[in-house]
């Protein structure tokens, strides 16, 4: 097979996984409009429904976040033993998304219905980022992302304990993006996990910009920090023009 063919192969496969996450995604939103119905908008005769999933969103935010790390040691298995890790991969991160929208659903009731309700489509899309673009776009989009959901929650609900919580949740996610840059950087962009060596970044990689990114995300999650809800509301349209010059960027590198 010719490297155009297997190219042109490679890109449908890649196609052919976002539409699926596509697809999960409108199955999700789906669910959570169900939730918000039952869990929100409940007529006064359904208000045992809502008790009840009250009590419910804890225990199973508990269970799926102890299946997602079942499944994430399964997966490590699988990977040290040279086993398909499709499966366990797939119910990683499906356990995972449901322990986190679990969660928000309890912690934030009405708020967080509404929340899930844009994460949702946010998951796609970075599905679609990882699919189809460079891996150092989707890195930029995941802070850019978390910064976004932080900014969002605190213009939502301003000065609550539980947004800065969410808050400090994002700076994290932005940590951890520019530790695994860092780790790949010293290695020319290669990951090695149980001996086997995988290409995560191009050899061309401009790392300044990855960490560039993610740092200037971290400051606007600080800043609306300390600034409050109202300087929230102005940062957000920075976060969302910081990912739109990086989406400009990469999409150029693409061509």
């Amino acid at each position: 097979m010719s490297n155009r063919a297997e190219r042109e192969q490679r890109e449908d496969q890649a196609l052919n996984r976002a539409l699926i996450w596509f697809g999960g995604a409108i199955a999700a939103e789906a669910l959570v409009l169900l939730v918000k119905r039952y869990y929100v908008d409940y007529w006064a005769e359904e208000a045992g429904i809502a008790q009840f999933l009250l009590r419910m969103f804890p225990i199973l935010a508990v269970v799926a976040a102890v299946a997602c790390a079942g499944c994430v040691y399964w997966s490590v298995q699988n990977i040290k033993k040279e086993k398909k890790t499709v499966v366990s991969i797939v119910l990683s991160i499906v356990s995972a998304l449901v322990a986190v929208c679990a969660a928000i659903f309890a912690l934030f009731t009405g708020n967080g219905v509404k929340a899930v309700l844009v994460l949702v489509p946010v998951v796609a899309v970075l599905a679609l980022v990882y699919y189809l673009y460079q891996k150092e776009f989707f890195v930029v989009s995941v802070s850019s992302a978390a910064a976004l959901c932080a900014l969002w929650c605190m213009r939502q609900d301003p000065w609550s304990v539980k947004v800065y919580l969410l808050a400090v949740a994002a700076l994290i996610v932005i940590a951890l993006c520019v530790a695994l840059t860092l780790y790949l950087k010293k290695d020319d962009g290669v990951l090695t996990v149980s001996g086997k060596r995988i290409r995560v970044f191009g050899k061309s990689t401009n790392y300044k910009i990855i960490l560039g990114a993610c740092g200037a995300a971290a400051v606007l999650v600080l800043a609306s920090m300390v600034l409050g809800a109202a300087a929230a509301y102005y940062v957000m349209f920075a976060a969302v023009a910081l990912l739109f010059v990086a989406a400009v960027y990469y999409t150029v590198k693409l061509m």
